[in-house]
């Protein structure tokens, strides 16, 4: 599958119930650039060192592979809202 070829993007967008005409758009405008733009500046200001990385309430970032239990103890008791690092890039 080449994902460099915009026909095999658009059926894809199909594929995945989107609208075709919609993805052709965001294809062809600039706003996924901005938007990658800004989640690299974010990603760059966060010095993340590796995937996985998680990041709590946009401004703690946890790298590297951790336990459920590590998880529970340390983050979810502050019912933090968490992002995955890969959302941002």
């Amino acid at each position: 599958m080449d994902i460099s070829n915009t026909q095999v993007l658009l059926d894809l967008v199909e594929q995945l119930g989107l609208d075709r005409s919609e993805g052709e758009q965001m294809l062809i405008s600039n706003e996924i650039n901005q938007q990658l733009l800004l989640k690299n500046q974010r990603v760059q200001k966060l010095k993340q060192p590796g995937i996985p990385a998680f990041i709590f309430n946009e401004t703690t970032l946890v790298s590297g592979s951790n336990s459920v239990e590590y998880f529970e103890t340390n983050n979810n008791k502050r019912n933090e809202k968490v992002s995955l690092a890969s959302d941002l890039l």
